[in-house]
């Protein structure tokens, strides 16, 4: 089968997802990748180029729209029977799509409560997360396959205890108007600390991104900051214990990547995040203070967790550090029996093949399409994209 996928196709995290999803799918299926979405594309990287790429026209003011002659003309050309959309928010190219006579399937990632039913559009759902699938499973095309990793390429070459110290690694990714992975809670935590430790900050945006922390971040000699966008493994062997106090996640990307490598896990008590860590086995769970609505009418609160108990788990870590061997060894054997993507995803294989088309609901594409040019999720992105844009312009990033 020809299968085709959307996705922005760049060193992101939902382009690592697509290319997981395209390295499962491609041992009995041709892929065909349209890239679309996102600041910038990748067109010299060996690593996005493993199959064809259509690099699609980039919209300002719409991350996620496709132009449908592209796509139309990328369908026609490659004989694609299904495609996959990866974090589409645009749903006119779903309704358009339902005219090709092709099968369309959304990993589910972005949803409010008004758009839950506008997912009787795609023919299948992917959800990664127990989460996730609890708000579709009344869809007929609706599977949960559990996330995971690559545990052959997320191999750490050293042992945690080769460290003499603890040291904190974090994954802040491109920061974010609200610190989605909870960065700020993280340095203010650490600061608060009372033994020695070592914080290192890995960002893909420039310290200047995170003005609410700038300050605290270099006025203490034991954080570091790195900026720079680093290819799969990444950085995690830098540090011997990773510090991810999310406060909203689709799957929790770098979570199965750390354990993988063998760093325990210190992360906030709430779902999916809590999907993947088992409380003083391959880390500890930080409890939430509280749960904030976000602007855009995302359909889960962002879980705010509690500074000092964040502060208080990396504390027993520091303090029962002669035991972090013992963490890191059920770390690497949990990761290797449940998040083995390799292991996960085999059943796709033939789910995919399975999936059947399902009858276009009017009422419902006529809503979509009309909820396409009025959200607040899409005022949102936009301030979002602006004040990338001015960011980009004032630190000439």
């Amino acid at each position: 089968m020809n299968i085709g996928i959307v996705t922005t196709w760049f060193d992101r995290g939902a382009a690592f997802v697509s290319k997981q999803y395209a390295d499962i799918l491609s041992k009995e299926n041709s892929i065909f990748i349209f890239a679309r979405g996102g600041e910038k594309y990748d067109k010299t990287s060996a690593h996005w180029q493993t199959y064809p790429v259509l690099w699609g026209k980039i919209y300002k003011e719409s991350e996620t729209r496709v132009n449908w002659n592209e796509f139309k003309k990328w369908i026609i050309e490659n004989n694609i029977d299904l495609v996959i959309f990866n974090e589409q928010k645009d749903w006119e190219i779903i309704v358009d799509a339902k005219k090709l006579n092709i099968k369309t399937v959304a990993y589910i990632d972005y949803y409010t409560q008004e758009t839950v039913p506008f997912f009787s559009l795609y023919d299948g759902l992917i959800c990664n997360t127990k989460r996730h699938f609890s708000v579709f499973n009344w869809h007929p095309g609706a599977i949960y396959i559990p996330w995971g990793t690559d545990i052959e390429k997320f191999q750490n070459p050293h042992r945690v205890d080769n460290f003499k110290t603890p040291k904190f690694f974090h994954s802040a990714g491109m920061g974010g108007i609200r610190y989605r992975k909870g960065t700020d809670l993280l340095v203010k935590a650490f600061n608060q600390l009372e033994d020695k430790a070592e914080l290192i900050i890995h960002s893909q945006v420039p310290l200047s991104y995170y003005s609410e922390i700038e300050h605290l971040v270099k006025s203490n000699p034991n954080i570091s900051f790195i900026e720079k966008s680093v290819p799969p493994p990444g950085l995690y062997y830098l540090g011997n214990i990773y510090v991810y106090p999310s406060k909203l996640d689709g799957i929790g990307l770098t979570i199965c990547e750390s354990l993988a490598m063998g760093l325990p896990v210190i992360t906030t008590n709430c779902a999916p995040m809590n999907e993947f860590v088992s409380h003083k086995r391959n880390g500890l769970l930080v409890d939430v203070e509280k749960y904030v609505a976000r602007p855009d009418g995302y359909y889960w609160p962002e879980s705010i967790c509690s500074i000092t108990d964040l502060k208080n788990a990396m504390q027993f870590m520091v303090t029962n550090f002669h035991k972090i061997q013992e963490f890191s060894d059920f770390s690497i054997e949990n990761a290797h029996q449940n998040f083995n993507w390799e292991s996960n995803a085999t059943k796709l294989l033939t789910i995919i093949n399975r999936i059947e088309r399902i009858d276009v609901k009017h009422d419902i594409q006529a809503k979509a399409l009309g909820y396409t040019f009025s959200t607040r999720e899409k005022v949102y992105s936009r301030s979002q994209a602006l004040i990338r844009k001015i960011r980009r312009k004032l630190f000439q990033y």
